[in-house]
């Protein structure tokens, strides 16, 4: 098993991997693989996902002048964000109150009456 270079393009089949194209020599990593669209166990370029994502919470709370309540990370990879935040701000962290949603779609959530509970949108 091995890493996959810049650009490099390599087709897995049954009797093991063919290199169709070999790696390029400048790495060019967009910044929402960390921040966004990356698995949270996953690294690039030796950093891995949460602990970023984290580290990003944590700076954004020390910058912050505000009182904060609580923080819930929404959709699902702003947790690590969230986290980072309410350790760095001492404050507590909440779960959105439901993990079913529209498929692409964060945890958004409308009053569908006057005192009503909230509901996923």
């Amino acid at each position: 098993m091995r890493h996959l270079g810049p650009g490099e393009i390599v087709l897995l089949t049954p009797d093991g991997a063919e290199q169709h194209k070999a790696p390029g020599k400048n790495m060019q990593i967009c910044s929402f693989l960390w921040v966004y669209y990356g698995y949270p166990a996953s690294s690039y370029e030796g950093i891995n996902v949460e602990s970023t994502r984290y580290r990003c919470g944590a700076a954004l709370a020390k910058a912050d002048q505000v009182e904060v309540d609580l923080v819930a990370g929404i959709p699902d990879s702003g947790t690590g964000h969230a986290l980072g935040y309410a350790h760095q701000a001492h404050c507590p962290t909440a779960a959105r109150s439901s993990s079913t949603r529209p498929p692409g779609r964060g945890a958004s959530c409308r009053r569908t009456r006057p005192n009503a509970t909230w509901s996923p949108a």
